[in-house]
C-alpha cells in the first residue's frame, strides 16, 4: 500500500464542497508524483459524481512538500487556522 486518498463532500448548503486528505506512508515513496496523481483523481471523480465546484484542502504549517502539492494543483492559500491542530504524548 503506497498511501491514501480520501474526498469527503459538504453537507446541505455545502453540497458543491469538498475537501481532501492524503497520506504517503513510506518516506522512500514521497516525492515521486504519487500523491499528485491520487489528489488528482480524486479531484475529478468528485467534479463528475458530486458536482463539486470548489475543493479546498488543508495541511500542518511547515509542511513545505504539501504545500507545493497543492499549489501544483491550483490551491491557493485563503486562510490560517490557529490552534487547530493539538499534539499529545
Amino acid at each position: 500500500l503506497k498511501g491514501l486518498c480520501f474526498a469527503r463532500r459538504g453537507k446541505e448548503r455545502e453540497k458543491h464542497t469538498a475537501d481532501f486528505g492524503i497520506a504517503i506512508y513510506q518516506e522512500r515513496l514521497r516525492g515521486k508524483g504519487h500523491g499528485y496523481k491520487m489528489l488528482k483523481l480524486a479531484m475529478e471523480l468528485a467534479k463528475k459524481l458530486w458536482d463539486v465546484k470548489k475543493f479546498w484542502i488543508s495541511y500542518i504549517e511547515g509542511n513545505e512538500r504539501a504545500k507545493r502539492l497543492y499549489e501544483k494543483l491550483g490551491f491557493k492559500e485563503c486562510c490560517k487556522l490557529r490552534k487547530h491542530v493539538e499534539y499529545r504524548g
